[in-house]
């Protein structure tokens, strides 16, 4: 049996770390509760590993510590707390964006309710402060302290984020610095935080933590922007929810609103249209793509991402620790392939 590479070993100690985070005493009694839970994180009747996600930010903090020169496996709870945190986002987005599929399947309020989705997001983000406190035990008191407020303000930023994102739904149109501060919020808040804990487990000096702050918020505009890309020209095969949904719910998504500022057929259309069905978001997607918006878009994250991987090069870690992240991020700019 050939060895696992260091991905695989990380996977199977996130899930392990997550399994025992979610098997708390309190919750082990309910069972019917617990198997929400474990419907959301992918484990149910043994779960396919497709509907677990792909765990990108408990690995960009093991990744982050090792960078760093510290050992991974010190990392794990707060791997395991930034998981729950993510998926504590997801449960209450899916309700908000009344999305019916996540990863493929149906989305928690879609099989068990709005009230018992709302409760069971709840429940993620309590358990990620279990987890985040037991990882506090193994870390000197200052190191202790920073994260724990750096995960705090995290979880403010990412409601204050969502917050952006549903608000400019009633908007026609936004400037690009309102998307990229909504951006910041939703999504680069999360990386930048899983970049800056693993640092600083691994023991990063004060300003490489800075520089790794800077490094998750330049990823995580990336990310999102391919996101972007996804959610309009995507497949529900490769996203694993549906196709075109940023239309039809008239999300300022990075091609809408560069659409909208390109003043052409597109701009004109989605105006015209007051309610946005399936076969409308087909038509729109097609106007953006003859507009060229489908191509910027493609460059903007290819873009940002080089510019994130030139900014982590600076950092003074040692390149051999400092590979397996880069190869990660790298590896993130081939979603759409």
């Amino acid at each position: 049996m050939p060895e696992k590479t260091l991905l695989e070993s990380m996977r199977d100690r996130i899930d392990l770390q997550l399994r025992q985070a979610v098997d708390h005493p309190l919750v082990r009694p309910l069972p019917a509760f617990k198997s929400i839970l474990d419907y959301q994180m992918g484990w149910e009747d043994g779960g396919e590993t497709s509907f677990r996600g792909k765990r990108l930010r408990p690995l960009i903090v093991l990744l982050s510590a090792l960078a760093a020169c510290g050992e991974w496996e010190d990392a794990l709870p707060a791997a395991a707390a930034v998981e729950l945190l993510h998926n504590f986002t997801l449960i209450h987005d899916d309700i908000q964006d009344k999305s019916p599929t996540r990863r493929g399947k149906a989305t928690v309020w879609i099989k068990w309710g709005v009230a018992q989705a709302i409760n069971a997001g709840d429940c993620m983000l309590g358990l990620a402060q279990l987890a985040l406190l037991e990882g506090g035990k193994r870390y000197q008191t200052e190191q202790a302290l920073a994260i724990a407020d750096l995960f705090n303000s995290t979880l403010v930023e990412l409601t204050c984020g969502q917050y952006l994102d549903l608000a400019y739904e009633d908007q026609s149109a936004i400037p690009m610095e309102q998307y990229q501060s909504m951006v910041d919020g939703k999504t680069g808040a999360l990386i930048s935080a899983s970049m800056q804990i693993g640092a600083i487990i691994g023991g990063a000096k004060p300003s490489e933590i800075d520089q790794m702050a800077e490094f998750g918020r330049k990823v995580g505009r990336a990310f999102q922007i391919q996101d972007d890309w996804l959610g309009i020209w995507g497949t529900d095969e490769l996203t694993g929810k549906s196709a075109k949904t940023d239309l039809v719910e008239r999300k300022k998504s990075f091609p809408i609103v560069l659409g909208i500022k390109a003043n052409g057929f597109f701009s004109s259309e989605w105006e015209r249209l007051e309610k946005i069905e399936s076969e409308d978001a087909a038509y729109l997607a097609e106007l953006l793509e003859k507009e060229g918006i489908k191509q910027q878009t493609e460059l903007a994250f290819a873009n940002e991402y080089a510019n994130a991987l030139a900014l982590f090069d600076k950092v003074n870690f040692t390149d051999e620790h400092k590979m397996p992240l880069g190869q990660l991020v790298r590896s993130i700019l081939m979603r759409i392939k």
